[in-house]
């Protein structure tokens, strides 16, 4: 299994308030959340003062060394959850100690 310790967060924190978009873009936005990138470590994320994007949106974060995650692959990510309404935390696998896999 491949380890992508950040590049999940901005995925979870776009898709928390895509409001179910059926394909994710890669068009840039003005403002994307600032995420702390040191590994190994719980990151921190602030987000922006503008308002969401209508549609979800990938930023890799840090982008692994290992094995590209394909269509069948199953990766062990840590990840952190942030509502960009009010800027709090509503998940963390760094809270449980533990990553998640899927």
């Amino acid at each position: 299994m491949r380890r992508i310790a950040l590049s999940l967060i901005a995925a979870l924190l776009f898709g928390a308030c895509a409001g179910g978009a059926d394909e994710a873009a890669t068009s840039p936005i003005e403002e994307t959340p600032t995420v702390t990138e040191e590994l190994g470590q719980k990151p921190t994320v602030e987000v922006p003062a503008e308002d969401p994007p209508s549609e979800l949106r990938i930023i890799d974060v840090v982008e692994g060394d290992g094995d590209e995650a394909v269509d069948g692959s199953t990766v062990l990510v840590h990840y952190v959850g942030v509502n960009w309404s009010n800027g709090l935390q509503f998940d963390a696998s760094w809270d449980r100690g533990q990553p998640f896999d899927f």
